[in-house]
């Protein structure tokens, strides 16, 4: 009867915990407040199948570190294409299921025509030092290893957008000429 009584307030715990996880992240969710990052998808014609399914595979892992962070940043994907079976795999993603991102046809640019949005490229000569409430950031969603060096800085300057770079080689040492550009997920850590 001990050890009954014991594993039901071990289930009442953990049920209040995560009823309480999840109305925290209903609630960055729905407020104005949160900043939002933009998955921008608007580079999927340039990539290989095997870069696509990688795309939709770090999307994924980002929304699980999305939830992990009760949702610190609302989740965004744009330029999104129903009639594409990968993305359309995308939409499906049972991990959607309780909180899913909004889904835009149109590019970033024309869906947050209000706020001001900051594209993320490695190839910025502006820094990213904090994240601010009411603004957009967002990922150029694509994986290309590095063949396409400098088109997130081009697309972003050819939309008049703002562009910035993580901080690596401010807050790690020896940097020295590693590679700066990381995947869509490691963004997404590192803004989370």
């Amino acid at each position: 009867n001990a050890l009954k009584a014991q594993a039901l307030q071990v289930h009442e715990k953990r049920r209040a915990e995560r009823e309480a996880t999840e109305a925290l992240c209903r609630h960055n969710l729905n407020s104005k407040e949160t900043p939002i990052v933009i998955y921008d998808l608007s580079f999927w014609d340039t990539m290989s199948d095997a870069g696509k399914r990688s795309t939709i595979a770090q999307i994924k892992f980002s929304f699980s570190a999305l939830k992990k962070a009760c949702l610190n940043l609302r989740p965004v994907i744009t330029s999104y294409n129903e009639a594409d079976v990968l993305q359309k795999a995308l939409r499906d993603y049972e991990g959607f299921t309780n909180f899913s991102p909004d889904f835009h046809r149109e590019q970033f640019n024309q869906v947050f025509t209000e706020m001001p949005c900051t594209y993320l490229s490695a190839d910025s000569v502006n820094v990213l030092s904090a994240l601010k409430s009411q603004n957009c950031y967002v990922i150029g969603a694509f994986v290309d290893h590095n063949s396409q060096k400098g088109a997130t800085e081009q697309f972003a300057t050819s939309l008049k957008v703002t562009t910035a770079r993580l901080p690596l080689s401010e807050t790690i040492k020896d940097l020295g000429n590693l590679c700066k550009v990381l995947t869509i997920n490691h963004v997404t850590d590192c803004l989370s």
